[in-house]
């Protein structure tokens, strides 16, 4: 089974451009913290990911960038490539086939923001259409819930 699951942040700004038969496409960097880190060490890991047509168009549309907080579900992929001068190249890639977002690194050294989703230009009037996409953005907060607990 090939199934790997992350969570980091984005590293660099998406990039977004269509292959020439019309799909969507997301490529970024995505950083990792490493679990134990030691002294002289890199504190993080980056993986070349992408993502393709209804996960790479709802990245553009939530407009994900550096710093955004993700849970990622990937496959790896080999990328292996031969250049101009004939010396091979052995990369990984990671296709991303399920994400959730987590909180934007942005926001969250903010002040903080309620949780109503405010909506944007162009929508006003697509309540009870069966193919609305909102465009509205959703961040979610962190809920102190330690009073509900029955226990």
């Amino acid at each position: 089974m090939n199934s790997i699951t992350f969570m980091g942040r984005i590293a660099t700004d998406p990039e977004y451009f269509r292959t020439a038969s019309g799909k969507v496409v997301c490529k970024f960097w995505f950083a990792v913290d490493r679990r134990f880190k030691q002294e002289g060490q890199p504190d993080a890991d980056f993986f070349s990911c992408v993502a393709f047509d209804g996960i790479a168009e709802t990245f553009g549309k939530c407009q994900v960038a550096k710093g955004t907080k993700l849970l990622l579900g990937c496959e790896a992929r080999n990328n292996n490539w031969e250049d101009k001068e004939h010396r091979k190249h052995y990369d990984i890639i990671f296709y991303i086939n399920a994400f959730e977002f987590c909180e934007s690194k942005k926001k969250s050294d903010e002040a903080p923001a309620t949780n109503e989703a405010k909506p944007t230009k162009g929508t006003k009037g697509t309540k009870g259409s069966k193919n609305n996409k909102s465009s509205q953005t959703f961040t979610p907060q962190p809920v102190d819930d330690d009073d509900d607990l029955p226990f």
